[in-house]
C-alpha cells in the first residue's frame, strides 16, 4: 500500500510517510518486507527522497551489503544511479576485506557482487578474483558461489574430484 502511495500520491500528501522512511531507513532495509518499500522509493519517490535514500544507502553500503535485504537495496540504488557513481560504489564495496565473498553466496548477494564485477576496472577485478580464490571451495558450496566463480575463472574443483584424485 505505501508503495502505491508513494508511487501516485503528491508530495504534500505522502511527505509525512516519507520523512518516516527515510528516518528508519537501515531498520526498514533490512527487513524482508520492507526493504520492498526503499526499492519503490527510489525508483518513484520525489527528487527528493530519492536522492536522500540513494545517499544513504551509498553511504551505509558495506554495513547493508553484510544483510540479505539490505544488499537488494543498495543494488537498487546502483542501478539508479550514472557509471560514475556505480564506479565509486563497485571500488569501495570491493575494497571491504570479505564482503564480496560473504555476499557471493546468497541470490541477492551474488546478484550485488556480479554488478560489482561488471563496474570494476582490470586491477580491481583481479583483486577481488585473488580476495575469491581461497574462498573457492565454501563459494562452491552455493550455486550462487558458483556463477561468481565462473564469472572471476575461478576453477571450482567438487569434493568427489577431490576424494578421487587423492585415491589415485
Amino acid at each position: 500500500i505505501i508503495q502505491r502511495l508513494v508511487e501516485h500520491c503528491p508530495r504534500r500528501q505522502v511527505g509525512f510517510i516519507s520523512e518516516a522512511i527515510v528516518k528508519e531507513a537501515l531498520a526498514l532495509s533490512i527487513q524482508p518486507y520492507s526493504n520492498y518499500v526503499l526499492q519503490h522509493m527510489i525508483v518513484h519517490g520525489s527528487c527528493d527522497d530519492r536522492q536522500r535514500i540513494l545517499n544513504f544507502a551509498f553511504g551505509g553500503a558495506a554495513v547493508l551489503c553484510k544483510f540479505t535485504h539490505g544488499c537488494v537495496v543498495v543494488l537498487a540504488a546502483f542501478e539508479n544511479v550514472a557509471p560514475d557513481r556505480q564506479a565509486a560504489l563497485a571500488e569501495r564495496l570491493a575494497q571491504e576485506e570479505g564482503l564480496l565473498v560473504s555476499m557471493a553466496c546468497s541470490r541477492q548477494g551474488a546478484a550485488m557482487v556480479s554488478r560489482v564485477l561488471d563496474v570494476l576496472n582490470e586491477p580491481e577485478v583481479r583483486h577481488a578474483r585473488s580476495e575469491m580464490a581461497p574462498a573457492a571451495a565454501n563459494l562452491a558450496a552455493s550455486e550462487h558461489g558458483r556463477a561468481i566463480l565462473a564469472k572471476l575463472g575461478i576453477p571450482v574443483v567438487s569434493s568427489a574430484a577431490a576424494s578421487g584424485s587423492a585415491r589415485q
